[in-house]
């Protein structure tokens, strides 16, 4: 089933609204399901400061998330 799904970048002002309605407290993470490339939890953790978790079955869409968050350093964005 997966496999019958294109990969959808989600919209930037998606994330802000998202960020801007999270009614938890900071230190919270936020867990991406099916992050893709990585792009919208390396967004929402700049936005929020939140730890984010992002989780992805594709594992070359992991690694290449994994790798994105690694070059910008940061380390509070993790991929499974």
């Amino acid at each position: 089933l997966v496999e019958m799904l294109p990969y959808q970048p989600t919209c930037v002002r998606l994330l802000l609204l998202v960020a801007e309605e999270l009614g938890c407290p900071p230190s919270t993470p936020i867990v991406d399901i099916g992050s893709g490339v990585g792009r919208s939890g390396v967004l929402l953790h700049l936005f929020t400061g939140r730890p984010i978790v992002q989780v992805e079955y594709d594992p070359a869409y992991s690694a290449e998330g994994a790798a994105l968050a690694a070059r910008l350093g940061l380390h509070e964005v993790r991929s499974w």
